[in-house]
């Protein structure tokens, strides 16, 4: 917090470039981030009322996953460089980086 944000963190940043076709191969891995949270279904007959209880359900997991996800992206974002950041080992990399390779 004292020294500020690693990374420029005005919107124009938050978007994908479309121009880039390596941007568009991101998009299988953001959709299957989302994977999942229809399984809610599966618990339909344990449920009292599952035609409100499964759609309240799935819209909630998919909100859920969405905060997660833009929550720990905008936290790796501001602390470390985007430079230093592994596309392939993301969450992992960017942990070791923040406390060190020590503890991991």
């Amino acid at each position: 917090m004292e020294n500020g944000f690693a990374n420029d963190m005005s919107a124009a940043t938050f978007l994908p470039e479309l121009t880039n076709t390596n941007a568009l191969g991101y998009l299988s891995i953001i959709i299957f981030n989302f994977t999942g949270f229809e399984v809610i279904c599966t618990f339909a007959k344990d449920m009292e009322n599952p035609t409100h209880d499964i759609p309240k359900s799935i819209i909630l997991g998919g909100l859920t996953i969405g905060a997660i996800y833009l929550f720990a992206g905008f936290g790796i974002g501001a602390a470390i460089p985007a430079d230093s950041i592994d596309p392939d080992y993301g969450m992992i990399v960017a942990v070791e980086t923040m406390v060190g390779d020590s503890v991991l």
